[in-house]
C-alpha cells in the first residue's frame, strides 16, 4: 500500500482516537496531540490531487518533519489506545461518534443521560425529553433530530476521509496493474461531498477483465455478469456503497468524467448551451442533434 493511502487511513485512525480520548476527560490531554496530528496529515494529504504522488508526499512528509512519525505511529501503540478506549463504552456508540456535529463533549453529556445509540437518540428527541435537559442549548433536540434523520438517509454512506482512502486504493491498483491506462476519480468524491455514496472512477486504455480482477483482489463484490466492452458497473460492497467503473475510449473520456461528476445543475447548463449551438452531450460525448 502506498504512503498516500496510509497517510489518510493515519488520519482517520487519529480522528477517531481524538474523539474517544477527549470523551474519556481523563485522557483529554491525549486527544489535543491526536486532533493535532490528525491535522496536520489532512493538510499535506489529498489522493484527488493529480501532481500528489507518493514521491511528492514523501517529500511533503520528510519538510514537514512527519516521515519518521508517519511509520512509528502503529508501532508506539496508536492503535492500542484505541482499543483501550473503545472497550469503556458500547457499541452503538459508533452511530453518535458518525454524526460530525456531535462533538465529543456533547456525546459524553448524553452518555449521562442514558443515551448511546443513535435509536436511543431519536426516541429522546420524539418523546421531547431532551429539551428538559438544562446542559443543552434550546435547539439542540432540534438539530438532534435532523441528524437522525439524515443518518437514516446516509445508511449506504460514508464521510469523505474513510471515501478518499478507498478511492486512492482503488486507483493506485488499476494504475499499477495496467500502466497504459488513465485513472481519473469522479462522482462524488471528486465534488469533495461531505458524504458519499458511490466511488465512481473513468478510465481509459482499460481492459474489462483485468479491472475486474484488480478489483476483486480490493474486494470489490457483485461484479455484473456481462459488463459491455467499454461500461463497468460494481455493485454493493460491505453494504455501504456502491461503485461504478466507467470504461471508456479517449474519444469520451473528458464527456464521461463531466457526466459522472456532475452536478446536476452543471450538466443542465452546459446542455442547454450545447443546444442552442445544434449540439447535444452524451455519454459517448458532444455529438450532432
Amino acid at each position: 500500500m502506498s504512503l498516500v493511502t496510509d497517510i489518510i487511513k493515519l488520519q482517520l485512525l487519529f480522528e477517531r482516537t481524538a474523539f474517544f480520548a477527549e470523551l474519556a476527560e481523563d485522557t483529554a490531554g491525549e486527544a489535543r496531540v491526536f486532533s493535532n496530528f490528525a491535522r496536520q496529515l489532512g493538510e499535506i494529504s489529498d489522493p484527488l490531487d493529480p501532481g500528489l504522488s507518493p514521491a511528492r508526499l514523501a517529500a511533503l512528509c520528510r519538510r514537514a518533519g512527519m516521515e519518521d512519525e508517519v511509520k512509528g505511529w502503529f508501532e508506539c501503540g496508536v492503535l492500542g489506545c484505541l482499543e483501550n478506549l473503545r472497550r469503556r463504552y458500547p457499541d452503538t456508540l459508533d452511530e453518535l461518534y458518525f454524526m460530525p456535529e456531535l462533538s465529543a463533549r456533547a456525546v459524553r453529556l448524553l452518555l449521562a443521560r442514558g443515551v448511546d445509540s443513535a435509536e436511543e437518540l431519536e426516541r429522546r428527541c420524539e418523546s421531547g425529553e431532551i429539551r428538559e435537559w438544562d446542559e443543552f442549548p434550546q435547539n439542540f433536540a432540534d438539530r438532534a433530530m435532523k441528524l437522525v434523520r439524515r443518518r437514516r438517509r446516509a445508511i449506504y454512506r460514508c464521510f469523505l476521509p474513510e471515501a478518499n482512502a478507498l478511492m486512492s486504493e482503488a486507483v493506485e491498483a488499476l494504475r499499477e496493474g495496467n500502466r497504459a491506462a488513465v485513472v481519473a476519480p469522479a462522482g462524488e468524491c471528486r465534488r469533495r461531498r461531505e458524504l458519499v455514496s458511490s466511488l465512481d472512477l473513468v478510465m481509459e486504455n482499460g481492459e474489462p477483465a483485468e479491472t475486474t480482477a484488480i478489483l476483486r483482489r480490493l474486494g470489490w463484490k457483485k461484479l455484473p455478469s456481462e459488463p459491455s466492452e467499454w461500461d463497468m458497473a460494481f455493485g454493493l460492497i460491505s453494504r455501504k456503497f456502491s461503485y461504478a467503473v466507467h470504461h471508456v475510449p479517449s474519444a469520451y473520456f473528458g464527456a464521461r468524467l463531466c457526466l459522472v461528476t456532475g452536478s446536476n445543475g452543471h450538466i443542465y447548463e452546459l446542455r442547454r448551451r450545447l443546444l442552442r449551438r445544434g449540439l447535444r452531450l452524451t455519454w459517448h460525448g458532444v455529438l450532432d442533434k
